[in-house]
């Protein structure tokens, strides 16, 4: 198991070395027509995801792709449990 300080100073070197390297340009602003085609591609279930890749790390490791449900399910009246929606931990091997 890798110590959380390591980890965390790995990442700071990675974030780091990026920011050396100068932000890249941003691209254009979605039009309205875009946004409403990447809508209607969702609702299908066709197209790739409006969010591809954005993953949320909580500060024990854990991984979700939307931390708002986990902290739902944290609530007493939720019907769920958090770990439905946590899908790994860094500390941890696959």
């Amino acid at each position: 198991m890798k110590k959380p300080a390591l980890v965390v100073l790995a990442i700071l070197g990675v974030v780091a070395s990026l920011a050396a390297q100068g932000a890249p340009p941003r691209a254009a602003a979605p039009t309205p027509a875009e946004l409403a085609a990447q809508a209607a591609a969702a609702e299908r279930g066709s197209g790739a995801p409006i969010a591809q890749g954005v993953v949320y790390v909580f500060a024990n490791g854990d991984l979700t792709v939307c931390p708002y449900l986990v902290f739902a399910a944290r609530t007493p009246q939720s019907r769920h449990q958090p770990g439905e929606f946590i899908v790994g931990n860094i500390f941890e091997p696959a």
